[in-house]
């Protein structure tokens, strides 16, 4: 009777690595179908919560860090430590939060989303992805994502939940490209 019980146990085991494992094969990495870095970053236009039709394009000169982001993810609510810090040490940088939690965002959710970003402080143009159409198109899989465009229009740096992966390098890079935003090209 022992026997069985923990060979069952085995097979649960067993069963609960191979399903987390198909899982995450399946998944692949946050950014799978998009843009690589060193690329052009795929230009597109999105209303913000404020009313402002915010184009990707017209950002040309100034380093772009951009994440998706949703309220209901626990993560993207860590991240905006990260974007407060960075819109504070580096001025020139524009902060982009693109609301794709919900592919049919109603008024309540709106309203919320903009209480979040203020109650933080942030700088930064709330942009919603009605349809997850610019989540397809940067090929996000996972929340956060976020992404760095360079002042030429060009992906510096993309990844999921990228706040915590090697801050030090990222707080180069940021200030690499806000130095390249200040000086114009």
């Amino acid at each position: 009777m022992r026997m069985i019980r923990l060979e069952r146990v085995r097979l649960n085991s067993t069963a609960f690595i191979l399903a987390t494992a198909m899982i995450l094969f399946m998944t692949g990495p946050a950014t799978a179908d998009g843009p690589a870095v060193g690329q052009r970053a795929p230009d597109f236009s999105l209303f913000s919560t404020s009313g402002e039709k915010f184009h990707l394009s017209e950002r040309q000169g100034r380093t772009v860090l951009m994440t998706f982001w949703s309220t209901w993810c626990s993560r993207s609510s860590d991240e905006l430590a990260f974007l407060k810090k960075n819109a504070e040490l580096y001025p020139s940088l524009e902060i982009a939060v693109v609301y794709s939690g919900d592919p049919k965002p109603d008024i309540r959710s709106l309203v919320y989303i903009k209480q979040v970003i203020d109650e933080w402080d942030l700088p930064a143009s709330i942009l919603v992805d009605r349809g997850q159409k610019v989540w397809e198109l940067f090929g996000v899989k996972a929340l956060p994502t976020s992404f760095i465009i360079d002042p030429n229009g060009v992906l510096a740096y993309g990844a999921s939940n990228f706040y915590s992966s090697s801050p030090d390098e990222l707080n180069t890079l940021l200030g690499r490209m806000s130095a390249l935003s200040m000086a114009g090209q």
